[in-house]
């Protein structure tokens, strides 16, 4: 007498197919989540012009400088970095000088979240020797929609060429259409709050693509129409993205294997008593 045959039913599997397309609505239909690094950079000669960069004040005491500051705030830029993310947390920046005749040598963090300082040579004073290279470290994190500001010092390499031009807009950034077309890369090092994992990217070149960047210049008033503009300079860059696991995927995976899982483990119990009761027949 052959045993009997059983066979997962159509109960289970539409009690999986119900189970799984409530987890499917619940949780939505992604497979994983992420967590997208973006930041915005701010340069200008200003230091008030931009922190208020709409204000007609800061714009006017922009124009009112003579030409000899600007020539030489244009060596010593201010830069804004804005955590423009969502959830991601930045905690260390770096700032590296592409250009072969240019180099920095100060480095002075002006406003940032608590403890924001510079690392290695300028750790103890503003002033160092000449380096590509700058980093400041944000034991505090910098949060979504916060703001750091620093400033540099800018200087030609011992044994710069002739060819080499004052200000940050030659030494941080290239207006020659040239491939790489950048003197500058932004690397940070940000924290997903969903696992904690700290990445470091270094994806924001300093290009003048206008999709990227919006420069403006203010013409001074206070001497003729040949003196030197106050500029200020906007790029938005969106970093990569930091994919976890999706809970919600094994949760489904789970839920609908339940049914099958119980509908085998029926299934075998009473072929084991059918096999039971013929041995003992």
């Amino acid at each position: 007498m052959n045993a009997p045959q059983y066979h997962i039913g159509s109960t289970q599997v539409r009690i999986a197919a119900c189970l799984a397309a409530i987890v499917a609505l619940l949780c939505g239909p992604s497979v994983a989540r992420a967590a997208t690094m973006s930041y915005s950079l701010s340069m200008s000669n200003d230091y008030g012009w931009i922190q208020n960069p709409a204000s007609d004040m800061a714009q006017m005491a922009a124009k009112n400088k003579t030409s000899a500051v600007i020539a030489t705030q244009y060596n010593n830029p201010i830069l804004e970095l804005t955590n423009t993310s969502v959830s991601a947390n930045i905690s260390d920046v770096k700032l590296i000088v592409n250009d072969p005749d240019s180099a920095i040598n100060a480095l002075k963090v002006l406003q940032g979240p608590p403890g924001a300082h510079a690392v290695g040579q300028f750790a103890n004073a503003v002033w160092g020797s000449s380096t590509k290279t700058i980093e400041i470290a944000l034991p505090t994190p910098l949060a979504p929609n916060a703001s750091l500001f620093f400033t540099l010092n800018l200087t030609p390499t011992a044994g710069a060429s002739a060819t080499w031009m004052p200000g940050f807009q030659n030494s941080l950034w290239s207006s020659s259409t040239v491939s790489p077309n950048t003197n500058a890369n932004l690397a940070v090092t940000y924290v997903d709050p969903s696992n904690g994992n700290a990445t470091s990217v270094s994806n924001l070149q300093l290009t003048n693509d206008p999709n990227q960047m919006f420069i403006q210049r203010l013409m001074s008033t206070c001497c003729n129409s040949n003196t030197a503009a106050s500029t200020l300079l906007n790029a938005s860059i969106g970093g990569p993205s930091i994919v976890t696991p999706e809970p919600a995927s094994v949760v489904l995976m789970m839920l609908g294997s339940l049914p099958l899982g119980i509908g085998f483990w029926r299934n075998r119990r009473k072929l084991a008593a059918v096999k039971q009761a013929e041995a003992i027949a």
